[in-house]
């Protein structure tokens, strides 16, 4: 039976393994720019499938540490991946660029919810 911070480190991997979402929001040239360069930038930087399992493995060891700490665990992007993703993102040697903007993932012990982007709806992808 899978854990709520397997769940979490699953969904971040192939996140960033599929996903390429660099919304803030703003609707200017400017930002429209930012989100294409940034995009490019991510689909140079994807990583293969053993840093992305390296990846997944220090990510749910981390949240599950976490959890003996607190009741609930953020795990978030604003433009930049937060001190718990780069830390797995650095042991598994994968570039921060590959992070979503406006991502967060909330874990607790029994239940993941997630928003995937600026625009994304808030929703539990676990609950047991």
């Amino acid at each position: 039976m899978e854990k709520s911070y397997e769940i979490a480190a699953n969904w971040w991997a192939t996140r960033i393994k599929n996903g390429k979402k660099f919304n803030n929001g703003e609707n200017d040239t400017t930002n429209f720019l930012a989100s294409l360069l940034a995009t490019q930038n991510a689909l140079n930087a994807i990583p293969n499938e053993e840093k992305l399992n390296k990846f997944e493995k220090v990510l749910a060891k981390r949240i599950k540490d976490e959890l003996k700490e607190t009741s609930t665990v953020i795990i978030k992007v604003d433009y930049n991946p937060d001190d718990i993703l780069l830390y797995a993102a650095q042991k598994a040697e994968i570039d921060s660029k590959v992070f979503p903007w406006k991502t967060i993932v909330w874990v607790e012990k029994n239940k993941v919810t997630v928003r995937d982007g600026y625009d994304g709806k808030i929703e539990t992808i676990f609950n047991s």
